[in-house]
């Protein structure tokens, strides 16, 4: 009556309705009865919503049942309940169609369960199983992880034998815990890993107190305020010989026998790993310290100093110090030197506390001055500086600076200390009335000049006429000649000719280089060659003329290099008015030039030309383009010419650094450029290009299917200028093979990880998309055995990677990664880190490659370059990862097997 009107068989069959007592928690509280199509339609809602929590639960156990298998937390658990429990739940579950009407819904369901006792204690356990895996693994896992880390080390021994207890019964329980779980007791096994977290960390916070207070410098301090040690250090300071048993051996010692003390939380640091970060083990025990037989070694390292000193050469040098001194009314460090050559006269009955009061800030200084060559009393001729003075007008600046080199005594060794006394002489006083130098004593030039050329002889005036010589050869056809240079000497026909002759004479050869010493940028000479050039007013082809043409002197090279490299920069086209092999022949007929003084210049005009062929072909450049040809021809050099260029300004170079910075500023406007029209292909994803992760299959797979074996090396970060100066080395060690070189685009991010696995994988890999730590295998698209030796070029692996290439799988892959390691550590120019680079590789890479059978090409390759960090000296010098040429243009070379000899 309650239903309204029903039809025959709208309600569930009576025999089946005596089921529903037994599955009140599955069809609602009730009542049900008496059973009416209202009271079976709410059965039903209860009924499919219970089926459908019971469809997650289980979906989640599986789900959980295969993550616990790649852990090893739960290697040792039994799944087989949860299983037997998932199983029941499926053949209940499974005749359940959540679809169907009331009637037909709770018919199906009631005809699956004959037993209602079961399927729910499976429900219960599993439901439990599914809240544990959904809310409380990851905790559980860390806890287990904790507990079985390979860094917790428990000693034997009979002072932690309840530690080891504790973790026993910790793991035992952790191995039960799905069971638990399953009957919701989860947190047993949670208690007893965090009782022995807690125990563990209180033992090793004693046992890490403990080792840091019997591990004090205590010890050391007394070893250091031992009479024996002071001595040895105050005879080390003035630094006389070197010993067996010095200073630093003895510091050595101490150092190895302390230990920093740790100043780091020790309940911080175990809180996400059991160990401390200073690396103490439980068991560790504080290095012992022998204090008496360091004592011993400092006693005898200063009875080997004294040694030193009685020295029959020591000794004298030393007497005439304390003569000397004794001279210079310094009485009392006189009788301390003396005292010292008595104490070193018989060492073994040397006092260590009379020598350390003996060795005196004093008398330590004079004898650091004394050993090391200089003189007390230093002795300077008035004649030398009276020439260079008299008679001639000098700037302020100039005349202090040769008085300077006078008392300073440039040329003769090194100044003399600050405490040392001038005794002046002068040598020209007996000779004051003499008219003329004796013919024994003429200038080399002019006795050069008077055998062979007399006429020009006779024009060289009285005063410094080998100087009068060389600059009017000098001065012959330029303007504003000094006024005490002699025209008719300049005018005359022959000068030429016998400055020619004369350069090749050796006596008179040093009289040029000596004038040429004393003229520089700081001199009044100097200022007047550089106003006789007159370098401003010229154009490019004028300052070309005027390096090309010099032979004499080296100041008008100097000017006019560093005129010309600074030009170069506004005008790069300028590099063609310095002909191929002009600064050969340039330093091949000067009289003065050392080639290596020109290097700096040559490496500049190298990088001028490809700036200079760039800067011709940006306009309507396309991407493709730029990446196969003008980048690694005309671009990628640059960077390192500059950089060599620049290291050269250490040495004789006659360029000088605002020259070099300014011609590197111009390089970085073009390379601007060049990196504008790179990044505008970004966005079409590179099209016509090599992208790296389609190397596998355009270059790697045709060499498979031709060869059947191919050796791939992977050079971590090798950017193209480190493949130009790689590609030498190369060539050289495998004459035989023919190379053949492609260039191929990395996209952002260049990181080692996604640029790698792009390169392994055949598809672009996005930041992010990897998995921390998740190895890559070498190009498994490819279909074919491989194997990867990973850090090929650090120590120990050259012997494994002759093996990988003498008798590996069909794909031997090697990354070699020390470029990498390198230079995020490394604040060298980028010309010492390409050479350190290049060194390595030649040295534990290339000579493997002999190993390699003739027939199997080689495929050298980069997964990406690296840049200069515009934010170096806050950061790292170098870095890559993002989109650059530097970063993202690799180069891609195959050597195989030529058919004819290559030349």
């Amino acid at each position: 009556a309650e239903a309204g009107s029903l039809s025959l068989g709208e309600l569930v069959a009576p025999e089946l309705r005596e089921r529903v007592r037994g599955l009140a928690g599955v069809l609602g509280p009730g009542p049900h009865e008496p059973w009416n199509a209202r009271v079976q339609q709410t059965a039903w809602e209860y009924a499919r919503e219970w089926v459908q929590a019971r469809r997650e639960e289980a979906q989640e156990v599986r789900r959980g049942i295969e993550v616990l298998a790649a852990s090893p937390a739960f290697a040792e658990s039994d799944v087989r309940p949860a299983r037997a429990d998932l199983e029941v739940l499926d053949d209940a579950l499974a005749a359940c169609d959540l679809a169907a009407g009331a009637r037909a819904g709770l018919e199906a369901l009631l005809g699956a369960v004959a037993d209602p006792v079961p399927l729910l204690a499976a429900a219960g356990r599993t439901g439990a199983l599914a809240r544990f895996l959904r809310v409380e693994l990851r905790a559980f896992e860390t806890a287990v992880e904790y507990a079985s880390h390979p860094d917790l080390v428990i000693p034997d021994g009979p002072e932690l034998p309840r530690l080891a207890a504790l973790r026993r019964e910790a793991l035992e329980v952790a191995g039960q815990v799905l069971a638990l779980a399953a009957e919701d007791r989860a947190r047993e096994a949670f208690s007893a890993l965090e009782r022995f977290r807690q125990a563990y960390a209180a033992a090793y916070e004693e046992a890490h107190r403990a080792f840091y207070a019997a591990a004090g410098d205590e010890v050391a301090r007394s070893v250091r305020s031992s009479p024996a040690y002071q001595a040895l250090a105050a005879l080390a300071e003035v630094g006389a010989a070197a010993v067996p048993d010095d200073r630093v051996k003895v510091d050595r010692a101490l150092a190895a026998s302390t230990v920093e003390p740790c100043r780091r939380r020790v309940e911080s640091e175990l809180a996400w790993r059991p160990v401390c970060g200073c690396g103490f083990h439980l068991g560790d025990r504080p290095p012992a310290l022998d204090a008496a037989a360091l004592v011993t070694m400092a006693a005898r390292g200063v009875a080997e100093h004294l040694e030193e000193l009685g020295r029959e050469e020591t000794r004298a040098r030393l007497q005439r110090a304390a003569d000397d001194l004794a001279s210079l009314d310094r009485s009392e460090t006189a009788s301390d030197l003396q005292r010292l050559l008595a104490v070193a006269a018989a060492p073994d009955r040397a006092e260590p506390v009379a020598l350390v009061h003996l060795l005196r800030p004093e008398l330590r200084a004079t004898l650091r001055e004394v050993l090391s060559g200089r003189q007390l009393v230093v002795r300077r001729d008035l004649a030398q500086l009276r020439e260079d003075l008299i008679g001639r007008r000098y700037p302020r600046r100039r005349l202090l600076e040769l008085v300077q080199a006078w008392i300073d005594g440039s040329g003769a060794g090194e100044p003399p200390p600050e405490r040392a006394f001038v005794e002046v002489v002068d040598s020209g006083e007996a000779a004051a009335g003499a008219a003329r130098p004796a013919a024994e004593d003429e200038p080399a030039t002019a006795a050069f000049l008077r055998a062979r050329w007399p006429r020009l002889a006779g024009e060289l005036p009285e005063h410094r006429p080998s100087d009068a010589f060389w600059l009017a050869a000098w001065w012959r056809d330029r303007p504003a000649r000094p006024d005490w240079v002699p025209p008719g000497l300049a005018a005359d026909e022959e000068l030429a000719a016998a400055a020619r002759a004369a350069a090749e004479d050796p006596a008179a050869g040093r009289d040029l280089a000596e004038l040429d010493a004393r003229i520089g940028p700081r001199t009044l000479l100097g200022d007047q060659v550089e106003g006789a050039l007159d370098l401003a007013a010229r154009d490019g082809a004028g300052l070309a003329g005027a390096l090309l043409a010099e032979r004499l002197l080296r100041h008008p090279v100097r000017l006019a290099a560093s005129a010309l490299v600074r030009r170069l920069g506004a005008d790069l086209q300028l590099v063609e008015r310095v002909p191929a092999g002009a600064l050969d022949r340039l330093a091949s007929e000067h009289a003065l030039l050392d080639p290596r003084e020109l290097r700096s210049l040559a490496l500049l005009l190298e990088a001028g030309g490809c700036l200079a062929r760039l800067e011709r072909r940006l306009a309507g450049l396309t991407v493709p383009e730029l990446v196969q040809e003008v980048y690694p021809e005309c671009l990628a050099p640059v960077a390192d010419l500059v950089s060599q260029a620049e290291l050269a300004l250490a040495g004789t170079s006659l360029v000088d650094a605002d020259a070099v910075a300014a011609f590197a500023s111009a390089a970085g406007r073009l390379r601007h450029a060049a990196e504008t029209v790179f990044e505008s292909a970004a966005a079409s994803g590179f099209a016509g290009c090599l992208r790296v992760w389609e190397v596998a299959a355009e270059v790697i797979e045709p060499l498979l299917s031709e060869h059947g074996r191919v050796a791939v090396l992977v050079v971590d970060a090798m950017r193209a200028d480190l493949w130009l100066r790689l590609r030498d080395v190369l060539w050289k060690a495998l004459p035989e093979r023919r190379l053949g070189e492609r260039w191929a685009v990395v996209p952002a991010p260049t990181r080692t990880a996604e640029a790698m696995a792009s390169l392994f994988l055949g598809r672009a890999v996005p930041e992010g998309s990897l998995a921390a730590g998740d190895p890559v295998p070498p190009f498994p698209g490819l279909g074919y055995a491989a194997r990867l030796l990973a850090g090929a070029d650090r120590d120990g692996e050259a012997q494994r990677l002759r093996d990988l290439w003498g008798s590996g799988p069909p794909l031997s892959v090697a990354v070699a990664t020390g470029v990498d390691e390198r230079l995020h550590h490394t604040p060298v120019e980028l010309a010492g880190l390409l050479d350190e680079a290049v060194a390595a590789l030649s040295r534990r890479v290339v000579p493997t490659l002999q190993t390699l059978p003739p027939q199997v090409p080689l495929v050298v390759l980069a997964d990406h370059g690296f840049r200069e960090n515009p934010a170096w000296g806050r950061e790292a010098r170098y870095a890559h990862g993002g989109l650059s040429l530097e970063e993202s243009v690799v180069p891609v070379a195959v050597l195989t097997r030529a058919g004819t000899p290559r030349r």
